[in-house]
């Protein structure tokens, strides 16, 4: 019997930690706000940031197109929902969450797997067609102008991943404090773009707080940034995963 509630905390804890740190799992976005909250109250605003991932953990994409219309693929399909459909939040909590953070000046920015090709739509969709839910249709808007490098301008971040035959070549394009990673490596996306901050505005931060419903970008951050507890908090928020 010891043998196996050793074997289950063993388990437990190479699910949810790593190098040091353990990154919280949160069921619901009440917990997201609890815990953001709480680290903002512990480590102050100034030179913080909070990069919120979007699909499932800002929005989810309703289906408002043509059943009749076919699609080579799941990403044109998905490509043209987001062109032409609402998003919904995930929750109620989110802009007020989000809204509250900027109002005390803190850093805060989207960092999404979604593919540059469809930026505009993506900062249309959090703008101008971003329901509360899609039972009242309420209207809401989710922006990120306290996001550093922020500009209404397209700007890249250039980097590089392990590939199987090499280093890749990959990039995060930004606008309006929204950061596409076109499918790359979050974690090495976000280091570069660290760099790339204090490169062009000398700005650095003590903090970083990350929010992320997929496992696999997760996973990447914590490889990104292993033997750095004390300076990110990695957030997997669940309610909404595939």
């Amino acid at each position: 019997m010891k043998k196996v509630i050793i074997l289950k905390v063993i388990l437990f804890l190479s699910l949810n930690s790593f190098a040091g740190y353990t990154t919280k799992v949160l069921e619901t976005f009440d917990k997201v706000v609890e815990y953001t909250k709480t680290e903002v109250q512990e480590q102050g605003g100034d030179s913080l940031l909070v990069v919120f991932d979007l699909d499932r953990t800002v929005l989810e994409t309703i289906d408002c197109l043509d059943p009749e219309l076919e699609f080579p693929n799941g990403f044109f399909k998905f490509e043209a929902k987001v062109r032409a459909c609402h998003g919904v939040l995930t929750s109620y909590l989110v802009p007020e969450l989000i809204n509250n953070l900027k109002s005390q000046g803190i850093n805060v920015m989207a960092l999404t797997a979604r593919n540059d090709r469809i930026l505009d739509a993506t900062l249309s969709q959090l703008e101008d067609r971003l329901w509360v839910s899609e039972e009242t249709e309420e209207e809401a808007s989710v922006t990120f102008e306290t996001s550093p490098l922020y500009t209404k301008r397209v700007k890249t971040v250039h980097f590089t991943q392990p590939g199987k035959k090499g280093p890749l070549n990959k990039e995060l394009v930004i606008k309006r404090g929204v950061a596409m990673a076109s499918g790359a490596d979050k974690g090495l996306g976000l280091k570069a773009y660290l760099k790339r901050v204090e490169r062009d505005t000398g700005e650095t931060f003590d903090r970083v707080i990350f929010i992320d419903d997929d496992r696999r970008n997760i996973k990447n951050l914590e490889n990104a940034f292993k033997n750095t507890d004390e300076f990110i908090s990695i957030f997997h928020y669940i309610e909404h995963k595939k």
